[in-house]
């Protein structure tokens, strides 16, 4: 099984070379950050190859791909995931991304033929739904929390599915999405912003710190799937050098 990841971190759309992807990735280790995640909506880039191509630079990285049961046969989920995590040495993790007609028979029978040497399942448990889904099968579950209320009652339900779905609730990550943007001088101290959705911390990065360890330490949530406010290397470059450094909650270093 690959490790659990605690921080992980979207990779953006870029415009330019495939090759910014791999330099936007080889910032992420250095901040902490377990895995990084490959949407099936990456411009020109072809999400496996991508992903073959950062597990090969980086040794120490996680690379999560999205892909679908509705797009994909179960035996080309099967070989794809299968050759990945050969390539990468078990550092390969599949986004589950469901649609209407039921998952569970394809995703039953590639567990049933991976066994134990599968990838990380990640899960977007947004829904109802989706948090039944994660609740069964997901190692991680991505979550929208606006507040940090919001995310201690997310993860709590998913927690409570997982023990009726015959699970150690423990087995279960709860990550919610959070939006960072770094400055490099603060003014008012930030309050995190509240969107329908997730939560947005603009500040120092002692400021983005302090309120990702405040959930994590409060038990809202087991970690943070990042997304950076500006599509560019440099998003990754300040957040490894300014708030990676003073994450202290338990499991954020």
């Amino acid at each position: 099984m690959t490790p659990i990841p605690l921080l992980l971190a979207d990779i953006p759309v870029f415009d330019g070379h495939p090759d910014s992807y791999l330099e936007f990735a080889s910032h992420l280790p250095c901040g902490g950050f377990f895995a990084a995640c490959l949407t099936d909506e990456i411009g020109a880039a072809e999400p496996s190859t991508l992903a073959a191509a950062i597990v090969a630079e980086l040794p120490d990285l996680t690379v999560v791909v999205a892909a679908s049961t509705v797009d994909a046969s179960g035996a080309q989920l099967h070989d794809q995931f299968t050759t990945l995590q050969s390539l990468s040495n078990g550092r390969i993790g599949w986004e589950i991304v469901t649609a209407a007609d039921p998952a569970e028979p394809v995703v039953d029978d590639l567990l049933d033929r991976w066994g134990d040497d599968r990838p990380l399942l990640v899960h977007a448990a947004t829904t109802p739904a989706g948090r039944s889904f994660a609740a069964r099968y997901a190692d991680v579950a991505l979550g929208a929390a606006p507040t940090k209320q919001a995310a201690k009652a997310c993860r709590r339900e998913l927690r409570r599915r997982a023990t009726a779905a015959g699970r150690d609730p423990d087995d279960i990550c709860f990550i919610p999405t959070i939006f960072t943007t770094v400055h490099d001088t603060g003014g008012e101290a930030p309050t995190p912003a509240r969107s329908d959705r997730h939560l947005s911390v603009s500040g120092t990065g002692a400021d983005v710190a302090a309120v990702m360890n405040a959930w994590v330490g409060d038990r809202a949530c087991d970690g943070f799937f990042v997304k950076f406010a500006h599509n560019n290397p440099g998003a990754a470059v300040d957040f490894v050098r300014e708030v990676a450094p003073l994450l202290s909650a338990p499991g954020l270093v």
